[in-house]
């Protein structure tokens, strides 16, 4: 099973999504004759040659676009390492990415050169002919919507007052893939029985409307019956035009991009992180934020909303859930290891909130007590493993000279390579509560032996 490849781009995204939803039609139109009423959920095959052969323009594309690259596309796609796909799949690939690229942008010109490329391969896959079409209608038109972004009007909106006192909570993150390793997982989590699952964000590869459908079909057939559903905002969600996401939200009955659960002990409280991270190819030195007055743009605020649920919770204490991370040892945010931004939106708040959960990163950390948040955990690490070549839990090179007291420590409990995948494990979270104690347990998912083991259980 291949590992699937992910870009900060939307660009790039939503050319992923295209191809893999023309890779999958075939499969799909298999299974028809045996699904009269409904057609279960298809995993998507991340082997195959198309998507293998996506993954390799789209490094390519991105690392260009990035100032990585100067070589022209099929040369530095044909460079890029993807195993099993050879060059000619590569080129195919590349020429047609230029002409779907050509024709959104009306570049009459390039997109001639591109068609006289395709035909000079000659035997390439007819196949890339629909994803270009699949692309440009697509993309065409998601480029140029505005978010549907839902906003309060009352601060009593979007809350959700019926979370049980006593209930069991999933937490996945950066899980919707499709593939099966995703299904797999959110099976090790539907087999402890819970109450709800939250999604703290991204729907790969853009969160097209067939993507956003899969991950509502996949909960609807593995979670136990009765099992309430909610995704938070990622930046995958919004390459699409966020549309998908929110036609999702209003199926699975979610009020908005942030909401808050509440029960007479706890209130769980989700943040949008997504919306603001509009510009995907600098993830490096920007870093995303709850929408706040300070956007001259667009003066609304969020964050009113939510300094209100913490002025008014009580007795209540605060799980506290966004995409985005606060800070990071292994991937950087605005040069630094701190989104400085976010955290001030809630550093007011870090005596009540008891825990913080975040995704984004493909990995999962339980950190150290840091700046004055006592607990901040990361699981993004549902659906996307890295190889074992990566190492997840070191600080990265553009950190180590910071002070010390500037980058998060951790507490051992790390993802363990699989012996027979030479990848990281994948991870997942069960957050339980019962009246005014509560838990969160870490676990593990080696997807070769289909077996989960617990790494860290912390009382909050």
């Amino acid at each position: 099973m291949a590992t699937l490849h992910h870009f900060p781009s939307a660009l790039v995204s939503n050319w992923q999504s295209a191809v893999a939803k023309v890779a999958s039609r075939a499969r799909v139109d298999e299974r028809t004759a045996l699904a009269a009423a409904h057609l279960a959920p298809v995993p998507v095959n991340f082997d195959d040659t198309l998507i293998a052969a996506a993954n390799a323009v789209g490094q390519a594309a991105f690392d260009k676009q990035a100032g990585k690259s100067a070589a022209p596309l099929a040369q530095a796609a044909v460079a890029t390492d993807v195993a099993g796909v050879a060059a000619g799949a590569k080129q195919c690939a590349a020429a047609a990415f230029e002409l779907a690229r050509a024709k959104i942008e009306g570049n009459a010109s390039a997109a001639e050169a591109a068609s006289a490329q395709l035909q000079q391969y000659g035997n390439c896959d007819p196949r890339w002919a629909e994803c270009v079409a699949e692309f440009v209608a697509h993309y065409s038109l998601a480029r140029h919507c505005d978010v549907p972004y839902r906003r309060w009007k009352s601060p009593d909106d979007f809350v959700l007052s019926d979370l049980p006192t006593k209930c069991t909570i999933g937490i996945v993150g950066d899980w919707g893939t499709g593939d099966a390793r995703a299904t797999e997982l959110l099976r090790q989590v539907a087999s402890r029985q819970p109450d709800l699952v939250i999604h703290l964000g991204d729907i790969y590869y853009s969160c097209t409307a067939s993507e956003a459908e899969r991950f509502y079909e996949l909960c609807a057939e593995i979670l136990p019956p009765g099992c309430r559903r909610f995704t938070l905002c990622g930046n995958h969600d919004m390459y699409a035009g966020g549309a998908p996401y929110y036609a999702l939200l209003s199926h699975i009955q979610q009020p908005a991009s942030f909401f808050c659960l509440r029960n007479d002990d706890w209130q769980i409280l989700a943040a949008d992180t997504g919306y603001n991270d509009f510009d995907p190819e600098h993830v490096d030195d920007r870093a995303s934020w709850v929408q706040d007055f300070d956007d001259p743009a667009d003066p609304y605020s969020e964050l009113v909303w939510h300094n209100h649920k913490f002025r008014t919770a009580g007795r209540r204490r605060t799980v506290l859930m966004s995409h985005h991370q606060p800070f990071t040892r292994n991937a950087p945010i605005a040069g630094g290891a701190i989104n400085r931004k976010l955290m001030h939106q809630f550093a007011t708040w870090f005596p009540q909130i008891a825990l913080w959960l975040w995704g984004h990163e493909h990995n999962q950390v339980i950190y150290a007590p840091f700046q004055d948040l006592e607990k901040g955990r990361c699981v993004g690490a549902s659906a996307i493993p890295n190889p074992s070549s990566c190492d997840l839990y070191s600080v990265d090179e553009k950190l180590r000279g910071l002070p010390p007291e500037q980058i998060p420590a951790i507490i051992d409990a790390r993802l363990q390579v699989s012996a027979n995948a030479r990848l990281y494990n994948l991870g997942f979270a069960m957050l339980s509560l019962d009246g005014h104690e509560a838990a969160c347990e870490y676990f593990q998912y080696d997807s070769s032996a289909k077996t989960a083991a617990s790494l860290y259980r912390e009382q909050l």
